[in-house]
């Protein structure tokens, strides 16, 4: 589903702890109570639930806990049911409980086949200890989101997914615990899911894939999908395929392909049809190449992470088609040559990672770069450690005024720390550390208010 998505162009989502969440009918009865909604649920739905919650084990009462009246609202004939985690706190909680065996578990009721206009299922972040998920999901017939991830499901996920065609969301993405495998014959129907826009098969288990890689043409099927996150998943044999099936999706605006096992990348494509695409991850990859030249097709990109490849060559002045960039990462590649001053040209940029390269020279051709800058200069990040930069600080970093984290560690700068360095008053973290810099360190640090972490050693 990082960039920024979370607010955005695609569907994450976060909802409360250990959550009964019901939309029912508008046709129940309604009644008000403290100013909120009460329903009635029809007797059959009461019972399906009480199953369903029966089944369930709560070793921590959290939904023995729950007052549904303020759990509920209205969704036309509809009805939603969560018992996901819901908020970042919620979360950290969760994981502790994971840890302590006191997250949700136990069986999961067919009695939910009873509700008959459920569209929305979510039992994600729970811990329901390696049992398979229920094949009989596959019958919730008018379902459009489904969301079993980080649940500790494991087994193969069932075939009939692929025939609730009311899907638009579905998180299968698994962790390090309980791996769920995605069989072929459910990652080829999912190919037939026309009104999907948002689809995670990531896994963390990392020497374990969760997909059959192997074919990939159903996903160029897959013509409204909107978000797309394969992270983990080996496709190291696939060759080109998952380009070419991703080239048929002119909806994309998220592409997460990290640790993908994905060696070569196509230099050159005939043509480029997911132009919209916002959200390019391919890091921690094994790419041995320059910079394909469609990358540069894709104008529409705040967030591009090549990092940890073998990403070689100097950067192409091409960059600065992709003028809508703010998040750019390229660490841990083989890139050398100067930092070139074009860089500087991306206005928009709020994070620059530039670290572990062979970059050589200074940095003030980037900053001449960031000159033409009227507004939006880099506020984030600016990390150019572990590379074979040098010379003095030039005065023109003042600039950078909004910056939160600077790291020019593990160069060959020289001379002493300058006294504009108060300047860069919004800094939080700052490292020089080992270099070749000199002289006694400025009484001005101190003004530096907002500083946390402060790192001069090995000078």
């Amino acid at each position: 589903m990082d960039s920024n998505a979370k607010s955005n162009p695609t569907l994450h989502l976060h909802f409360a702890h250990y959550l009964l969440f019901l939309y029912l009918a508008s046709s129940y009865y309604l009644s008000f109570g403290d100013g909120l909604p009460i329903l009635k649920c029809i007797e059959k739905e009461r019972r399906a639930l009480l199953s369903f919650k029966q089944d369930l084990t709560d070793p921590s009462g959290h939904v023995t806990k729950v007052d549904l009246r303020k759990r509920v609202g209205f969704f036309g004939k509809s009805r939603l049911l969560s018992i996901a985690p819901i908020d970042e706190e919620d979360w950290k909680e969760l994981a502790y409980e994971r840890s302590s065996n006191s997250s949700l578990g136990g069986k999961i009721n067919p009695s939910l086949l009873s509700l008959k206009h459920l569209i929305y299922l979510d039992l994600s972040k729970n811990n329901f200890r390696g049992i398979p998920i229920p094949k009989f999901f596959g019958q919730l017939k008018s379902l459009k989101y489904l969301n079993v991830s980080f649940a500790s499901f494991a087994g193969e996920v069932p075939s009939s997914l692929g025939n609730l065609s009311n899907l638009s969301y579905i998180d299968l993405s698994s962790d390090f615990i309980s791996p769920s495998v995605v069989s072929s014959g459910l990652s080829s129907s999912l190919g037939n899911l026309s009104n999907l826009n948002y689809l995670d098969l990531s896994n963390d288990f990392i020497s374990s894939s969760i997909i059959s890689s192997g074919n990939l043409n159903w996903l160029s099927h897959l013509t409204s999908l909107k978000y797309l996150n394969l992270n983990g998943v080996n496709l190291g044999s696939t060759g080109a395929s998952w380009l070419h099936a991703v080239n048929m999706m002119p909806s994309l605006l998220e592409l997460h392909l990290s640790s993908c096992e994905i060696e070569n990348l196509p230099l050159s494509l005939r043509s480029i049809n997911f132009t919209s695409l916002l959200i390019l991850d391919i890091s921690k990859n094994d790419i041995r190449s320059s910079f394909p030249s469609w990358f540069f097709n894709l104008t529409s990109l705040r967030k591009l992470d090549l990092s940890y490849n073998s990403v070689t060559g100097p950067i192409p002045s091409e960059f600065t088609s992709i003028k809508y960039l703010e998040y750019l990462d390229l660490s841990g590649d083989e890139l050398e040559g100067q930092i070139p001053e074009f860089i500087g040209n991306l206005c928009r940029l709020k994070i620059l990672n530039l670290n572990e390269n062979k970059f050589v020279g200074g940095i003030e051709e980037l900053l001449n770069g960031f000159s033409n800058c009227t507004e939006n200069r880099l506020e984030s990040l600016l990390d150019l450690s572990y590379n074979r930069l040098e010379s003095e600080l030039p005065a023109s970093l003042v600039m950078l005024h909004k910056l939160q984290y600077l790291n020019l560690g593990f160069n060959n700068f020289q001379g002493s720390i300058p006294e504009f360095i108060r300047n860069l008053s919004s800094l939080k973290t700052l490292s020089f550390s080992y270099n070749l810099m000199n002289g006694s360190i400025p009484e001005s640090l101190g003004q530096l208010s907002e500083l946390v972490h402060l790192d001069l050693s090995w000078n």
